[in-house]
């Protein structure tokens, strides 16, 4: 006779609460966004935009874009409004692949941008936050 065990994430109140996978993470002392599938628009690199210069946007150099919804967007403004000039670290699976600082609040619009050093940086980190993301974990407990 064999046993199944079945696990489930339960929220404060009881209730189960479904799980999706983490695409990446947003991640500081003060606090850590995981941010699941559902939670993401879209990611893509984009080329450098000459002559366009904004505090909220690197368009003025190869820079990736990350859409998100606006429950994640909520929980980066709250974040990033408490750590400007500080660095905000993105992992990605268990790897910590960009470290950008926090020039601005975020979360003013659905899109902020990652600055990188050229647009095949762009493509790699897009790549990156796109598919190298993890399966949630669970630890049976008898």
């Amino acid at each position: 006779m064999s046993t199944r065990l079945e696990l489930r994430v339960i929220d404060g109140d009881g209730k189960a609460v479904e799980t999706e996978p983490i695409m990446f993470s947003l991640v500081h002392p003060r606090g850590r966004i995981d941010v699941p599938r559902s939670g993401v628009w879209s990611i893509e690199a984009i080329t450098a935009i000459p002559g366009i210069e904004s505090d909220t946007c690197a368009c003025a150099q190869p820079h990736v874009e990350v859409w998100l919804n606006a429950k994640i967007l909520g929980r980066l403004a709250e974040l990033s409004a408490q750590i400007v000039g500080e660095a905000l670290e993105i992992v990605v699976g268990d790897e910590t692949v960009a470290a950008p600082i926090v020039h601005a609040p975020l979360g003013a619009t659905e899109i902020f941008d990652i600055s990188t050093a050229s647009f095949e940086e762009a493509l790699a980190l897009a790549y990156m936050m796109r598919n190298h993301w993890l399966r949630p974990r669970y630890e049976a407990t008898h």
